[in-house]
């Protein structure tokens, strides 16, 4: 008899499609983790891993430390990249383990903004197309603008003023 494989698990959306996930990991995807995803996610999967790349925030309660260090706590490796997940890994080291940019952006800074990787998005249904852009993306696009003398240092701090304003 053939032992079953236990699935590893991916919250992702809007941040990163199904099919990029697929293209590069064996996995079931979810849409992005909210308040009881976590558990409800290990009792119907019995997951070998879970890797949150976005969670809700507008209409759901964002998922919560407690049901990741629950999981952890189960013996599931929890990984958090990108947005959410590397928010949730960045405040929760070391104890669930981070990886990309903005997790070592968060950890290096603990106090940063949570809106700074904030994408309003759509519905699962549409495959929560992305509706707007994080802030962390466009202040980095402009500074290297700034540094590459294709906008001014000024028009610089316009611009990531006129998003802040308008996340």
């Amino acid at each position: 008899m053939a032992r079953q494989m236990r699935p590893k698990l991916v919250f992702a959306g809007p941040t990163l499609s199904q099919g990029e996930v697929l293209e590069v990991l064996e996995a079931i995807c979810l849409p992005p983790a909210v308040q009881g995803s976590i558990i409800a996610a290990v009792q119907h999967f019995d997951p070998s891993a879970i890797v949150i790349i976005d969670g809700g925030f507008q209409s759901e309660p964002a998922v919560r430390h407690k049901e990741i260090l629950w999981a952890i706590a189960k013996g599931v490796p929890v990984i958090g990249a990108a947005s959410m997940g590397a928010l949730r890994a960045a405040e929760l080291f070391p104890y669930m383990q981070g990886v990309g940019l903005i997790y070592r952006w968060y950890r290096r800074f603990a106090f940063a903004p949570d809106d700074a990787v904030a994408v309003l998005h759509g519905p699962w249904e549409v495959n929560s197309a992305p509706i707007t852009h994080a802030l962390i993306d466009l202040r980095m696009t402009v500074r290297g603008a700034c540094r590459r003398a294709i906008i001014s240092a000024e028009y610089r701090t316009r611009l990531e003023r006129a998003a802040q304003a308008l996340n």
